[in-house]
């Protein structure tokens, strides 16, 4: 089980790493503050595969999780 020490430990690695990221124009930072989608075509054809009915996401937020490792 973690502690706190391990907990913070790892916070701190992954602020270090973020600081890093969403910096330059890769991440379009405002344009997804601003609610818009950052999912690429293919992406986007999965999401509506995998829920059937394209309608069903209308008023959901999307977290689209990519591992850095």
């Amino acid at each position: 089980m973690s502690t706190a020490a391990d907990h913070a430990a790892n916070r701190a690695y992954w602020d270090a790493l973020a600081a890093a990221h969403g910096q330059d124009d890769y991440y379009d930072t405002r344009a997804l503050i601003a609610g818009e989608s950052s999912l690429v075509a293919e992406e986007e054809q999965a999401l509506s595969a995998a829920v059937g009915d394209p309608a069903r996401l209308d008023g959901v937020d999307i977290v689209h999780v990519q591992c850095g490792c």
